[in-house]
């Protein structure tokens, strides 16, 4: 099972995305931002996104091909950015992949104050576009998850344990619950 990770800056994602790390010796975190601060020196720097998408999927099928776990870390606000970026993926590694869709749905104020509280910053009216296009357009299994489990951090966070049971639960389950909310 690999992890897609939801959400607004600031929302927690890449905290979480180590949380998930943890479980596993075999998982790899592939994010924008880490590509871009290898190819351009500062994740800040948005660059070519083809350029870093090349990048991402290629760390991608390097990582099934090492038979590792794969956790992106991505904001995936959009609907159309997470469709096709996971049918470029399905494309290039010709097979199937199960993603399960961790949406990072912190309020949009805390993300503001905790984006603050980070050493790059996202501008104000970024953080509320992408607010609303994931109000317009929230994570749906038929987008391709496997299960989309939603998780705000600002009210309380997930145990390990919890997040290895909504793992097992979906590895190892006919897959009748398709979303969880924490």
């Amino acid at each position: 099972m690999h992890h897609f990770l939801i959400g607004l800056p600031g929302s927690g994602k890449s905290t979480f995305a180590a949380q998930l790390d943890s479980l596993n010796d075999e998982s790899i975190i592939i994010s924008p931002d880490r590509i871009r601060a290898e190819l351009y020196g500062n994740e800040s720097i948005q660059g070519n996104w083809q350029e870093i998408e090349a990048v991402l999927i290629s760390r991608i099928q390097e990582a099934l091909n090492a038979r590792q776990t794969v956790i992106y870390d991505a904001t995936n606000a959009q609907r159309t950015w997470r469709l096709k970026f996971l049918k470029k993926v399905a494309v290039a590694t010709e097979e199937p992949l199960q993603w399960m869709a961790w949406y990072l749905k912190a309020p949009i104020k805390i993300c503001k104050v905790w984006n603050q509280q980070r050493s790059r910053k996202v501008p104000t009216e970024v953080i509320e576009s992408m607010a609303q296009a994931l109000s317009e357009f929230p994570p749906h299994i038929a987008e391709g998850f496997a299960k989309v489990v939603e998780v705000d951090l600002s009210k309380n966070s997930l145990s390990l344990a919890d997040l290895k049971r909504e793992i097992d639960g979906v590895c190892y389950s006919s897959g009748s619950r398709n979303s969880s909310t924490y």
